[in-house]
């Protein structure tokens, strides 16, 4: 005799740590509540910038590197704010390792 009384192949059961997982939206009840923000998030940036900036200028002057991209990262990291080349300055940064990570500690970004 087959024993019914579980679900069956047609019936969802969603394993209990899945809907922490569900990408928000407005029309679902339980969604999560978007974690809080990380006030030392833009201070460890800078500092992690600070610490391989040669590294991020040295990819900037090399040849490989798009004139306009590097003009407005190296504006950016002379203090210009530059959309541009803040997405240029964090994604060459982001690549490097600054003291801390060498030393196996993480600094941040």
């Amino acid at each position: 005799m087959i024993n019914t009384t579980g679900p069956d192949e047609n019936t969802l059961v969603m394993p209990d740590g899945w809907p922490d997982a569900r990408h928000p939206r407005r029309d679902r009840p339980e969604v999560p509540s978007p974690p809080a923000l990380d006030e030392t998030a833009a201070e460890r940036v800078r500092a992690h910038v600070d610490a391989v900036r040669d590294g991020v200028e040295a990819v900037l002057a090399s040849p490989g590197a798009a004139a306009d991209v590097a003009a407005a990262a190296l504006a950016h990291l002379g203090g210009e704010p530059d959309p541009l080349g803040a997405v240029a300055v964090g994604l060459v940064a982001a690549q490097l390792d600054g003291p801390d990570e060498a030393a196996g500690r993480p600094s941040g970004p």
